[in-house]
């Protein structure tokens, strides 16, 4: 009455998952219904059941679990003979027992993948969409393990690497009980794949400077940059991001792939005080610097003697009265002396 297809599989992050019965996709429906049920850690049940299962259910049918990391695929093939069972097998859809590695022997990069499967896998290799051919400088090699019988190590070997050979490798291994894929970056130093040539990530190359304007009144945070392209520059105040305003104002001055970086706080006071961030980001990557700025607010300019002291006399000659100009923004405190 009720036919349960049944699979096991382990995934970080929670994969969707996909039937299909040959090449038609699998709709949920009041005969078919698909459920994933979590079974601890990374491994997942996966089920698909039909109800009131008839001849035209036969048929080969295929499991696709995808995640951001990658896709794995399983099948399976349904039979009813008179008494509505279908024969078992031993076979085994391959499966990657581990993430793929890069290896760097003298002149030649191996990116190496193991995993299961029985029977032999048909192997084939891919970089971003194309499938990646053997000659030349590239050999590709399967061999199987000879303790595990169905374990299995697939390399894929490059003469002499050249940052042109960067990018996203895909390794697709199947049988026919199914499909799996894993995926693998290949990044050299100094390269930015899809950029232009002489590229630079932003980099600062000293810690932010605080200068204090002769008024006493603005501060300013100054620090260097090196990027190419231009980078996209913004400031935080925390973890807030720093908008320009008339009392905040942010300034970039290019030098070739040099960047005068400027953050200008006017009239500033103690609240404007805490930590500071800078960030630069362009294509090929991004660079941050931190300050921290303890404020009590401008300090009022000392008094300034103007001029000398001027002596006279008054009430006929009776009072000496000495004076002295000073300049003040405020009233200060004054004290006289005698020798």
């Amino acid at each position: 009455q009720k036919l349960v297809l049944h699979c096991a599989l382990q995934a970080s992050p929670q994969p969707d998952i996909t039937w299909l019965l040959g090449t038609t996709l699998i709709r949920e429906s009041a005969r078919v219904h698909m459920h994933t049920e979590p079974a601890g850690g990374s491994v997942y049940n996966v089920n698909l059941e039909i109800k009131g299962v008839a001849a035209s259910d036969a048929g080969t049918y295929k499991i696709v679990a995808k995640n951001k990391l990658g896709e794995v695929s399983s099948s399976i093939n349904l039979n009813l003979n008179a008494g509505g069972q279908k024969p078992g097998n031993d076979g085994k859809a391959p499966s990657f027992t581990q993430k793929p590695a890069i290896k760097q022997q003298k002149n030649q990069l191996l990116m190496v993948c193991t995993l299961v499967a029985k029977p032999a896998p048909q192997i084939k290799w891919f970089r971003e969409t194309s499938e990646v051919a053997e000659g030349g400088r590239v050999s590709i090699t399967l061999k199987q393990d000879t303790v595990g019988g169905d374990l299995y190590t697939a390399v894929l070997q490059i003469q002499d690497p050249a940052v042109e050979d960067g990018g996203i490798y895909k390794c697709t291994a199947s049988n026919e009980f199914g499909e799996s894929n894993a995926n693998i970056t290949l990044n050299f130093q100094g390269q930015n794949s899809g950029k232009a040539p002489g590229s630079i990530a932003p980099t600062f190359k000293e810690k932010p400077k605080i200068v204090q304007d002769p008024s006493g009144k603005s501060i300013v945070i100054d620090c260097l940059c090196t990027a190419n392209p231009k980078p996209t520059i913004t400031w935080y105040k925390g973890t807030s991001v720093l908008a320009a305003s008339s009392r905040v104002v942010p300034t970039v001055t290019e030098n070739g792939n040099e960047y005068s970086l400027k953050l200008e706080i006017l009239n500033f006071t103690k609240e404007d005080g805490g930590q500071y961030k800078v960030t630069a980001k362009n294509d090929s990557g991004e660079g941050s610097a931190n300050i921290s700025i303890n404020l009590e607010g401008p300090k009022e300019p000392p008094p300034i003697l103007e001029g000398k002291p001027t002596i006279r006399i008054d009430d006929n000659g009776t009072v000496i009265i000495v004076e002295q100009g000073v300049q003040c923004a405020t009233t200060p405190t004054i004290t006289w002396y005698f020798g």
